[in-house]
């Protein structure tokens, strides 16, 4: 993609995430960040795409809702503990045989663990349909202000095909991908119990499946080295924006210029760099999710280091899931998957 054209689609973004902070500080919504990173998960260069996955996260995620609710009712604290845990497994493994509905089993199982973890398991009903009508509103407010501005402007101004074709490497087995996700699942559920601090657990959830995903992919280093590289970012980014609200007018309007503006330039960058578009896109998302918490880095710095230290040891859990599959299967070799093409660099 030519610079002009990364320049007029940051632009676009900016205005896209200034029209959603808008309308949520008219109406009220103390916590936009599911809104914001849905903006950012759907937002990119192909229109197919773009509205494939718009489709598929918000039916994925009132599908999600609906079967929580129904376990809510059926389901004792532990029964519903083993059963989205189960859910979550399974999904998972759909989401690497299936391609065409990889992104739909993929937010579905994300939406269970988000909602189901901290209302299911521990009885808040109540929390759970709120959490739930809250999460579809943001959800649907962020496509109706996101999607159809960047599919206009996508028919407008279609790329112009630069004959290269990237090399594709040979996938891995079934059996790979299925012990990568089984180690996962157990790791990140460990994590989950862990978790020291109250309140941080739904941050480090959501993170934490988000790169979780690496599962399905078919070598490690890039989401390691985007994982890392985008959470340092993200961290960095939530400390000069508080430095910033803390010398302007604590006026709505000047703060969203200011989180609007930079995901603008963020997502311009993410569209002008194929090697790091989708560690941008990770610093993007964390930094919604870092912002959203209370207590500011500079006022509790220990708050914020604990927080980051969970969300890399999220990733050492990727690692070490990657690692241990291919030494478990390392002396049975097996045939790659047979399907043509490989598997997308990030199922975001």
């Amino acid at each position: 993609m030519t610079k002009s054209r990364n320049f007029q689609l940051g632009i676009l973004y900016a205005c896209s995430v200034f029209a959603f902070l808008a309308i949520c500080y008219l109406l009220d919504v103390a916590r936009p960040e599911w809104g914001l990173a849905t903006s950012v998960v759907l937002f990119g260069p192909s229109h197919e795409q773009t509205t494939k996955r718009a489709l598929a996260r918000l039916a994925a995620t009132a599908a999600a809702g609906a079967s929580l609710l129904i376990l809510d009712a059926i389901a004792s604290s532990n029964e519903a503990a083993f059963i989205l845990a189960a859910a979550l497994f399974i999904t998972g493994h759909l989401a690497i045989r299936s391609r065409q509905w990889a992104y739909y089993y993929f937010v579905f199982g994300a939406t269970l663990a988000i909602l189901g973890f901290d209302t299911v398991v521990t009885q808040a009903s109540e929390d759970l349909t709120q959490n739930f009508l809250q999460r579809l509103f943001q959800i649907g407010l962020a496509i109706l202000v996101t999607v159809p501005p960047l599919l206009v402007y996508l028919h407008w101004n279609e790329p112009e095909p630069d004959g290269k074709t990237a090399e594709q490497a040979p996938e891995p087995s079934h059996l790979i991908f299925f012990v990568r996700g089984l180690f996962c699942c157990m790791g990140l559920t460990l994590l989950w119990l862990a978790g020291p601090f109250p309140g941080f657990d739904r941050v480090c959830l959501i993170t934490a499946i988000l790169l979780s995903a690496s599962a399905t992919m078919t070598t490690l280093a890039p989401m390691l080295r985007a994982g890392i590289i985008g959470l340092l970012a993200a961290f960095v980014s939530v400390v000069l924006i508080r430095l910033l609200f803390s010398v302007i007018p604590d006026h709505w309007v000047a703060r969203t210029l200011i989180v609007s503006g930079c995901f603008g330039w963020a997502m311009a960058r993410s569209m002008a760099s194929a090697k790091n578009g989708m560690t941008w896109k990770i610093a993007m998302i964390v930094t919604t999710v870092l912002l959203t918490v209370e207590a500011p880095p500079i006022a509790a710095p220990k708050t914020y280091f604990l927080l980051v230290a969970v969300l890399f040891i999220s990733i050492a859990v990727v690692a070490f899931s990657q690692v241990a599959a291919k030494q478990i299967t390392c002396r049975r070799p097996l045939e790659p998957i047979s399907d043509s093409g490989s598997r997308p660099s990030s199922p975001e």
